[in-house]
């Protein structure tokens, strides 16, 4: 009876708890960042579990990102071009540049597409498929140049989700981007980059015809195909169909017509007296945000800066009273027509969006719409720098330097190696889930940095683990020598730390400035391996020696590599602990 009064009074419930709490993250890390196909990687005669990944609802991390290096991915470049101008119903191709005042040659060339017909057609209705033509740029060359500048760093925003993709988004020539995106294909690359993220609101035309009431059942061979209003002029703009989606408004009117209406932009009256359209320059950048609406569907939370949410009050005021829509539209695509029920000044939400819509709409407002519409010039397949197999053989080198660090760590300090041991795995499986769930791309850079982070994890153990040693030699008990190395060993610990991330932001700041992503990546990599290496000396190595002290089934110095008491305890110390005899 007496070895467990012993036993409970040595043992302290908070160290319990701090050891159950890591079990159960490092359980989840690993159940985070096991492969799908481990005997890619491990020992095949062993039956490995498969890994699955994680989901809850909609948001799912199944894979790493690897980058284009490690996964290939999608080159792709963008070339300048001017406004997409909509065909006319029934228009031919001289019809069109006679109305716009362009040549062939430049048509031609912004849209290759054209070269399919022949001269003959030149004077017959377009296809339908031609229902808008790229038309030359009408700037000049200072302010192509800075807006190509400011194009670059949208889109690389836009693909580097704010540092943690590894893409590469270079300026060629005057007037073309290149950008290389890893993990991704030629579609949603071209989405991503291409598309231009104007945000506008608009209001129905409160001069347009509304469809009459629905007819009785009773009156038959009635059909409402078209609105008219023959109160208006059939030379007037608004003497429309409503449903003709070929419907082009006047030059000088700017007008969507989506669903057969004809929206307007929303505007108000800023602090100055202009009237001005309410649209995506008036977003606060940082407060955009995934939520999910009343009817459980993926929707996007924005705020509004001072100017906007004094429009936004105007315009919401108009529309509660007159019970309309508010259009919220992206690259004049109507997304969400909600009902203003209120009026409503400093924020708002876009709904109507799917998973997919409202992670890419989100990452293009946040960085910003393109000052200049681009077009996909060319895009293509990258593949991978190293093959399949050689991704693997790094994997299994990686696997084998882990294994031996953990074997020396074991034969040298015995007891504490076991220890460090245990709190690399826990260290190991928290990077891998980070740069799984972030998710962070994984680059060969970013390998680099991670390798060298282990060192500095295994390097705090090291420092723990010499001090722990000395102050066995000196005389102390376990627990009493397990406090006072981890208290001497912390300072270097610290500085050794906080010297690498001030490394890290240097390196971070340097690659910056000089566009060099793949030292962010290696920096990246670095700055989330340090930290997980001081998380694991300051709670996981301590804990787990504390632990193990505590429970008194470790007794002698034997087991922490202590043979003999080599100098004499102080006096004033403590040396008649358990642990205080030689060996």
């Amino acid at each position: 009876m007496q070895p467990v009064i012993d036993f409970f009074r040595r043992f302290k419930f908070r160290d319990a708890y701090i050891f159950a709490v890591i079990l159960i993250l490092t359980a989840f890390a690993i159940a985070s960042a096991w492969p799908g196909n481990p005997d890619r990687y491990l020992p095949s005669f062993i039956p490995w579990p498969s890994g699955g990944g994680v989901s809850v609802g909609d948001w799912e991390r199944n894979e790493f990102r690897l980058g284009l290096d490690l996964a290939g991915g999608v080159s792709i470049t963008l070339e300048v071009a001017g406004e997409a101008a909509p065909v006319r119903r029934g228009e031919s191709l001289n019809q069109f540049l006679d109305r716009e005042g362009v040549s062939l040659d430049q048509i031609l060339s912004l849209n290759p597409a054209l070269a399919e017909l022949e001269n003959e057609s030149y004077d017959l209705p377009l296809p339908e498929r031609f229902a808008e033509i790229v038309l030359p740029l009408d700037v000049d060359d200072a302010s192509i140049e800075e807006a190509v500048e400011e194009s670059r760093r949208v889109i690389e925003e836009r693909v580097n989700g704010f540092g943690i993709s590894e893409a590469e988004v270079t300026v060629v020539g005057a007037d073309r981007i290149n950008a290389q995106i890893p993990g991704v294909d030629a579609d949603e690359a071209s989405d991503l980059v291409g598309s231009t993220a104007l945000l506008e609101f608009r209001s129905i035309d409160a001069a347009q015809p509304q469809p009459q009431p629905p007819l009785d059942r009773l009156q038959v061979g009635a059909a409402i195909d078209d609105v008219w209003d023959a109160t208006l002029p059939r030379d007037d703009s608004r003497f429309v169909r409503r449903a003709d989606p070929y419907f082009i408004p006047p030059p000088d009117e700017d007008v969507i017509v989506a669903n057969g209406v004809r929206w307007l932009p929303a505007s108000g009256i800023n602090a100055e007296g202009l009237t001005i359209q309410l649209s995506g320059r008036h977003l606060i950048a940082e407060s955009i945000s995934r939520t999910i609406d009343q009817g459980g569907s993926p929707a996007l939370l924005f705020e509004l800066d001072d100017e906007g949410a004094r429009l936004m009050e105007q315009i919401t005021r108009r529309l509660f009273e007159s019970r309309g829509l508010l259009g919220i539209f992206v690259d004049g695509r109507l997304i969400s027509s909600p009902s203003v029920n209120a009026v409503i000044s400093d924020s708002g939400i876009i709904n109507g969006l799917s998973e997919e819509d409202a992670v890419t709409l989100r990452r293009q407002l946040r960085a910003g719409a393109l000052p200049i519409n681009l077009r996909v010039l060319q895009s293509t397949e990258v593949a991978a720098t190293l093959g399949e197999d050689s991704v693997i053989d790094t994997v299994q080198a990686g696997v084998v330097a882990f294994v031996a660090i953990v074997v020396f760590m074991m034969i040298y300090y015995r007891v504490p190696g076991v220890v460090a041991a245990l709190a690399l795995l826990v260290y190991a499986a928290g990077v891998m889930a980070t740069f799984k769930l972030v998710p962070i791309t994984l680059t060969l850079a970013g390998v680099a940095g991670l390798v060298l982070s282990i060192g500095f994890a295994v390097d705090g153990n090291v420092l723990i683990f010499e001090r722990l040693k000395e102050e066995l030699r000196l005389g102390r008990s376990l627990s009493g020598a397990v406090e006072t190395a981890w208290a001497r060993a912390w300072p270097a610990i610290r500085d050794g730390n906080v010297s690498t991330i001030i490394t890290v932001a240097i390196l971070w700041l340097f690659a910056d400035a000089l566009n060099q992503n793949l030292i962010k990546s290696f920096a990246l990599a670095l700055l989330v391996g340090t930290g997980f290496s001081f998380v694991t000396v300051i709670f996981v190595t301590r804990n787990f020696m504390t632990m193990a002290v505590s429970t008194g089934w470790i007794r002698g110095l034997r087991p922490f590599g202590v043979r003999q008491m080599t100098v004499r305890p102080r006096a004033g110390e403590a040396g008649s602990g358990e642990g205080g005899s030689p060996a």
